[in-house]
């Protein structure tokens, strides 16, 4: 049974300026320095707790404040943020060939299921995972491994799992689950991010198992 995990920024929501305008108030708040629109973009993807001493040079005993500020921030308009085109129309096309979808996302767990409910995605998947810091579940492998559990206990075969998603932290998350990755080009990661796995550059390119390209099918 194939099983789609999907990242949720820079894959299914065009979340940056959302996550980078909330980031760069938050600094602000914190007293802390600003940084250029595309430094912050770094820490579109990864969890944040990893992002933002990488990316915006965040002292480490610092970060926790300057997430609890983001969080409050970001909570005003992270629903805003719109989906990319086609995925919606991929979602429903891949379940048509019996294609089971799930969330794995680094973003709280919480605030992943409000953005879905908001945008009307709740239902497309079996299984909703992102992190929960009071769980010590703070990393994409992490996030992954919760997810493929939860798929398993639903009694879904997760050996021909696919995680799709746009940075390095995604790929690192599907490899050490032992699970194949797909790279989508459309998100905020550099195609080196990719490790290895396939590249898409449009949604519909997942349907390529079933629905291939003109010219491309069988004979």
């Amino acid at each position: 049974m194939r099983v789609f995990l999907w990242d949720l920024d820079g894959t299914l929501i065009d979340s940056g300026a959302t996550i980078i305008g909330s980031i760069r108030q938050a600094l602000a708040a914190c007293g802390l320095p600003d940084v250029p629109e595309e430094q912050a973009r770094g820490c579109v993807g990864p969890p944040l707790i990893e992002g933002l001493p990488r990316f915006c040079g965040v002292p480490l005993d610092a970060v926790h404040d300057v997430i609890a500020e983001y969080r409050r921030i970001y909570g005003a308009t992270m629903t805003s943020a719109p989906i990319y085109p086609e995925v919606i129309e991929t979602i429903e096309a891949a379940t048509r060939h019996g294609v089971i979808h799930a969330i794995a996302t680094a973003k709280p767990e919480v605030a992943a299921r409000e953005i879905l409910a908001a945008k009307n995605l709740t239902d497309h998947f079996t299984v909703i995972t992102g992190a929960d810091p009071t769980r010590g579940i703070n990393h994409k492998e992490q996030v992954v491994e919760l997810c493929l559990n939860r798929l398993t206990e639903a009694g879904i075969e997760t050996s021909a799992a696919v995680m799709i998603g746009d940075r390095r932290y995604d790929m690192e998350g599907a490899r050490v689950n032992g699970i194949d990755a797909v790279f989508v080009a459309w998100g905020y990661g550099s195609p080196s991010e990719a490790d290895g796995f396939p590249i898409v550059h449009a949604p519909s390119e997942l349907l390529a198992e079933w629905e291939p390209a003109p010219g491309q099918g069988q004979p």
